[in-house]
């Protein structure tokens, strides 16, 4: 119990390199919706606490009663020390818990202070204020300067709170000369005065620091306190929230003493001042600890940053699960809070697991007992050197715990470190560029029945720094700090101009639940019109030209199986790592989202009697002896369940005994929260003589709805009945209702996103996920249908498993459901790996690609592939018109002449109905046959688009169609606002293509391209505002170009004018970019 932690050990073996991550690096990682306030939610905490804290008050005063009733009659006291003993229980117990509720209190304000649990500064600020005056802490005063602590953490110099002492602080000799004994002489202690030292830290350090800043920053002169408005810690504007802490702080004493004298002494002692005295034990624990251990460094401003600083605390389990339930998180997810202060404490586990993916080895986690770090820290923590960039703190003999590695240092700032650029967030700011903005909003309410844009009016708001943070296409705009909000269910349509030398386009901007209230002045009743200089965009209905040259269509849409997109996404299977696909048995990484319960012990094993060929591994659970209760595991999904009580789910698995046994006993499978709630249950019984694989179905249906997805899926056996036994499991399931209720289908509301766009291709199955990195890994569609035993799953290209459980039949009803046409690809003998397969090793890999075309085409009666897709309930062929011969293969466009030859030749031969697809640069090399169809991708920035607006026209028209099957507009910049006009930009040109977003699916918590047109989780589905641009086109079609007065190249203003032959309907477009205000004039001849 007393020992150090693995992971403190393993740092003190380490010489010390700093973090070189970016900041940026670690906001990517971070979904965004992690970051918002969810003010119900908010609320439930603040409730909770209050409710404890009068739970305990009740209990206290209740104590006497129940002692001289005896319990009410069920507890008797024969002598006069078992009552004694009794009380003294009861008190210490109430002492203890409503200590800890009065921190919880502490780390609540604490919350509040950041703005963290409401979008209201007022309630915040009230709120904050309440709490802290409740347990006489200065609100106001502790958040000035606490906020200035998160500006400057680990600075030796700017640093508020738990400074180190300096050598000469301790009147110590210079290192050069000093010796051990000169060190014990003036630092060395007996242990019962370290005792009392830590004692009294414990009991009076808070107020020590509030009145004299003790171990406060040494900018500030003596005597300098945290109640004069006048003290150098706070700003001038800050002294009335000072002078408002400090009545605040004299009323509570007031109400004190006035319960004390009315009710005696002895009540205050018992019921305030004792859980009084234990919360401020608890918050100097919980603070010191934060930044004062020995292998934590500290920075002098020549080597600190932002990055460094935040990353420069451990997160601690501090009093394990009481202290994540009251103290809100605050010492067990601490680094995630220096990163996103702002972000609400609840989300804050979440962050942490994401930028630990970031930071890897500089995270720093501590699970030694809390109170031996805390004697650790205090008698190792003693002071630090006088120079040196990063120091450690020093013990009493002079030694420090950890080195730095000053060759890897020096290495690094020769790689061009400097704390700007590491703390930069940024990166498409021009050199010199003002990084103030003057944001113009148009306010334009959207009618949610049929999504047409109510005109508005403007305002103009004023300078702010840094006001906009975008997240996959969404942009979130950051109030003024005098400017006041209010919230209301109304949909509102944001178009921002941010005018700096940088800024080259506008974006349009829809978000949910916010309308502002504020002074306007009228304007010119058009969507978006901004000052400034600015041109904004004209949202008007947007539409895609002919696709293919023979009939109007939608634009399309390519899975790529990357960021979950297809596990964990459409795919609607619950469970991941389900059937153990692809792992390496006996290791921890093979049990990837599964945990154990009750000490069950789980191993992913190369089970000798497989379930199948297809899925060679099992999970051996073995219960050991000695436990009770329910033993087994549990799933945790993608990052999360949703638990939803209107729902049915259907689950599922395969189970056997490794060898016979007398055991009888229920498996329960079910479903509960991490708190654990179970929502939803069902059971069957099993035996020990089940040698053979058996399947175990049931259905579960919730009894109320998660109000989270931090939900699980269990399965579990009486731990006493089953002591000893091992069970084999495989084959794991968990569907909830799926799109049209298919079955093994589609995920409802990310389906129904899709399916809203109304997208008329589907390109499939990608992408780089069609290729593999090898021949033996390339997707193959017989891998791929039939029984989900008989699919193995391969490693997919972007860092995960594919479970192939979203094979090729899955794929086609999903078409047809929707109403969409595939555009399939073949594998044409080239990996991503960089090989290519001669030319006289293809034939087998054409015979695939013909038995693929005839699975979806073919005549069941002639067929063996047509016939299977019979057989799996489709004895109908599907559509299909277009065939892609590979993906990307400008890669390898010396091979791929000979490729597509023989490929297309022998494919349009047996298929002379469909249409082939090329996938190099158009005509490099030249092809023989001549490719009818090209598949373009354009990856580029903002800019290129707007200066490539024209790109198509200069394409000559010999009747080749080009299919732009992935484009996106790309930033290295989180926070770029343009990528939606910039796709629209493209798709003006392209009356004579088709278009397809590239990375148009991403789960949140797999996130490795922004921006993507529709973001979810486990249980919410964002669309984002290129996914509208998208719509828009896709739902107003035509494919008749009409003559107008053409923009010009290197204008501001970009239009088209398009015909429906089949509805005799008008489509125009616009799309701008900066400069002046346009005028546009549109007339229509009377006879249209």
């Amino acid at each position: 119990m007393f020992k150090n932690s693995p992971e403190y050990e393993s740092r003190l073996g380490k010489p010390f390199v700093p973090p070189t991550v970016t900041l940026k690096q670690i906001h990517d990682a971070v979904p965004k919706h992690l970051l918002r306030k969810d003010p119900l939610r908010s609320t439930g905490y603040l409730l909770r606490d209050l409710a404890f804290c009068i739970t305990f008050f009740t209990f206290a005063v209740s104590i006497e009663p129940l002692l001289e009733s005896h319990f009410g009659g069920y507890v008797s006291f024969s002598t006069l020390w078992q009552v004694s003993l009794a009380r003294a229980v009861m008190w210490v117990t109430y002492w203890w818990w409503q200590g800890i509720v009065f921190t919880a209190f502490f780390c609540i304000a604490h919350e509040f202070g950041h703005g963290t649990m409401y979008n209201s500064w007022w309630a915040n600020n009230i709120f904050g204020f309440i709490l802290d005056t409740f347990i006489l802490a200065p609100f106001f005063a502790w958040k000035a300067s606490h906020n200035a602590h998160h500006k400057a953490v680990n600075s030796v110099e700017r640093d508020e709170n738990y400074v180190p002492q300096l050598r000469s602080d301790h009147k110590l000799p210079p290192k050069e000369r000093a010796c051990t004994a000169d060190y014990l002489e003036v630092l060395d202690e007996t242990p019962f005065l370290t005792l009392v030292r830590m004692v009294l830290m414990q009991l009076f350090g808070w107020w020590v620091y509030l009145g004299c800043n003790k171990l406060g920053s040494k900018m500030y002169a003596k005597g300098t306190n945290h109640f004069s408005p006048y003290s150098p810690i706070f700003k001038k504007e800050q002294r009335l929230g000072i002078f408002l802490s400090d009545v605040g702080i004299a009323i509570m004493l007031y109400i004190l003493v006035s319960v004390g004298r009315l009710y005696g002494w002895k009540v205050i002692l018992m019921y305030y001042f004792i859980p009084y005295v234990l919360c401020n034990h608890w918050i100097v624990m919980l603070t010191f600890l934060h930044h004062s251990d020995p292998t934590i460094p500290h920075y002098r401003k020549e080597e600190w940053s932002f990055l460094r600083g935040a990353a420069a605390t451990v997160d601690r389990p501090l009093l394990g699960w009481i202290g994540r339930f009251f103290f809100h998180n605050v010492s067990h997810d601490h680094v995630a809070h220096h990163f996103f202060s702002w972000a609400p404490f609840y989300n804050q586990p979440a962050i942490t697991e994401a930028i630990k993916t970031v930071l890897k080895d500089d995270y720093l986690y501590d699970s030694t007992n809390s109170f031996y770090a805390l004697y650790r820290s205090f008698t190792e923590c003693v002071f630090i050197e006088e120079e040196g960039g990063i120091v450690f703190y020093k013990n009493r003999r002079g030694e420090a715990m950890r080195e730095v590695a000053e060759t890897a240092v020096h290495a690094i700032k020769e790689a061009g470190w400097n704390p700007d650029a590491q703390d930069d967030l940024d990166e498409s700011q021009e050199p010199g560029d003002s990084k103030e903005y003057r944001i113009s909003v148009l306010i334009a309410i959207t009618s949610i029945s049929d999504g047409s844009f109510r005109s508005s009016c403007l305002l103009d708001h004023g300078p702010v720094a840094h006001g906009a943070a975008g997240f996959n296409g969404m942009l979130l705009i950051t109030r003024h700090a005098r400017s006041r909000w209010k919230i209301s269910k109304e949909h509102i349509a944001f178009c921002v101009s941010a005018v700096t030398a940088a800024d080259a386009f506008r974006h349009a901007v829809a978000l949910t639940g916010r309308q502002v209230s504020y002074k306007m002045r009228p304007r010119r009743k058009m969507f978006c019109r901004h000052d400034n200089g600015g041109n904004g965009q004209m949202f008007e209905d947007i539409n895609v030209g002919t696709i293919l040259g023979d009939q109007s269509h939608g634009s399309s849409l390519i899975l790529t199986l990357w960021q979950h997109s297809g596990d964990g996404g459409l795919y609607a299977e619950l469970l991941q790592n389900r059937a153990f696909q692809q792992v390496t048995p006996n290791t921890a990484a093979a049990l990837n989202a599964w945990s154990a319960i009750n000490g069950a012990q789980l191993t992913v094993i190369a089970d000798p009697i497989p379930v199948s060929n297809a899925l060679p591994n099992s999970l051996q659970f073995k219960v050991p002896t000695g436990l009770s209760g329910p033993v087994g595991f549990s799933n945790a999904g993608y990052w999360g369940i949703k638990i939803d009580s209107s729902w049915t789910y259907e689950a599922s698995l395969y189970f056997r005994f490794p060898s016979s046994s007398s055991f009888s006993g229920t498996l329960t499978v079910g479903l509960e929260s991490s708190s654990g709630t179970v929502f939803a249950s069902n059971s069957t019984q099993i035996h020990g003589t089940q040698t053979s694989w058996t399947q175990v179905s049931l259905t579960l249906r919730p009894t109320s709805t998660a109000p989270t997805t931090d939900n699980s899926f269990f399965v579990t056996i009486d731990a006493a009945s089953g002591a000893g036994q091992t069970i084999d499991f495989a084959m794991f399931s968990l569907f909830p209702p799926t799109f049209k209720g298919r079955l093994n289908g589609m995920r409802i509301d990310v389906a129904e996103a899709l399916a809203d766009m109304g997208p008329a291709f589907f390109r499939f199955p990608g992408g780089n996920n069609l290729e593999g990195q090898t021949t033996a890994t390339r997707w193959q569609w017989n891998a791929t249908v039939g029984s989900l035993l008989d699919r193995p799953g391969r490693v997919g290209d972007w860092g995960y498993v594919n479970t192939d459980g979203l094979g090729l039949l899955e794929f086609l009803n999903f078409f047809e459901d929707v109403g969409m046409e595939p555009i399939m690809a073949v594998w044409s003998g080239y990996s991503l790996g960089g090989t290519s397969l001669a030319e006289n090793a293809l034939a087998p890999y054409i015979q695939q690609a013909k038995d693929q075309i005839n699975f979806v085409i073919g005549d069941p009666s002639t067929s063996a592939p047509a016939a299977l897709r019979a057989s799996l309930g489709h004895p109908q062929p599907f559509t299909l018109r277009f065939v892609e011969v590979g993906n990307e293969d400008f890669f390898a466009a010396n091979t791929y002449p000979y490729r597509w030859r023989d490929f297309v030749g022998n494919l349009s031969a047996e298929f002379p109905q469909l249409q082939f697809i090329a996938t190099t640069d158009t005509f490099n090399p030249l092809l023989t046959p001549n490719p009818l169809q090209y598949d373009v991708h354009v990856y580029q920035t903002p800019s290129w688009f707007a200066q490539n607006a024209f790109y198509y026209d200069g394409f000559e028209r010999n009747a080749t169609k080009y299919f732009e099957g992935e484009y996106a507009a790309i930033s290295t910049n989180p926070n770029d606002i343009f990528g939606s006009p910039s796709d629209g930009r493209l798709l003006f040109p392209t009356m004579q293509s088709s278009t397809g977003e590239a990375a148009f699916m991403t789960h949140v918590n797999s996130t490795q391209w922004t921006p993507d047109l529709i973001s979810f989780d486990a249980g919410t589905v964002v669309r984002s505002t290129s996914f509208y641009v998208q719509k828009l086109f896709s739902l107003n079609l035509g494919n008749e170009y009409l003559p107008s007065t053409l923009p010009i190249n290197g204008g501001t203003l970009f239009w088209s004018v398009t015909r429906s032959s089949l509805t005799g309907d008008f489509s125009s477009r616009y799309r701008t970019r900066s400069g002046r205000h346009p005028t546009s004039h549109s007339n229509c001849p009377p006879e249209q």
